[in-house]
């Protein structure tokens, strides 16, 4: 005959057992500061990249990246008509997004309201071109081994002259 108390004790302390020693109650609290600290751009993160310039090293690598992008930006500019109102000798700087795919965005133009003003829809020309750079390899966040969006400053120079 089975004697039912000794297994309704093994039974009782069995689950109690396996709830006392689960995890799944504890809290593991990260400081804000150790996140900080492993999502900052490090040395050993890779900026992003074309396939062209892959086997540079990074320095070389990342001038290859930038030569590529404004060689993009330039030839889509060329090849466009734009009219412009008087001369102009002036800098302007744009701001670029690489998403974790590697397509590019334009987040934002940093133009004086004389350029603005001179060459009717420099936003939107600019815009274009930024769109019509290639596909790249995104960045990585290396030490969680993520694709991670990426934003740089570009400077573009505007010299144009009146025509005589």
């Amino acid at each position: 005959m089975i004697n039912y108390i000794k297994v309704f004790k093994h039974l009782f302390f069995i689950p109690f057992f396996i709830i006392s020693s689960c995890n799944l109650f504890k809290s593991n609290k990260v400081p804000s500061s150790d996140i900080k600290s492993a999502s900052s751009w490090s040395s050993n993160d890779e900026k992003p990249s074309f396939n062209e310039c892959e086997d540079l090293d990074k320095k070389e690598s990342f001038n290859c990246f930038e030569s590529i992008v404004s060689e993009s930006i330039l030839k889509y500019i060329s090849e466009e008509i734009i009219e412009v109102n008087g001369e102009i000798d002036e800098e302007i700087n744009i701001v670029i997004n690489v998403d974790k795919e590697g397509f590019f965005s334009l987040l934002s133009i940093d133009a004086s309201d004389f350029v603005k003003n001179s060459i009717q829809g420099i936003d939107e020309i600019i815009e274009n071109a930024v769109y019509n750079i290639p596909q790249a390899l995104p960045a990585v966040k290396v030490n969680v081994e993520e694709y991670v969006n990426t934003k740089f400053e570009l400077p573009i120079r505007i010299l144009s002259q009146e025509s005589l």
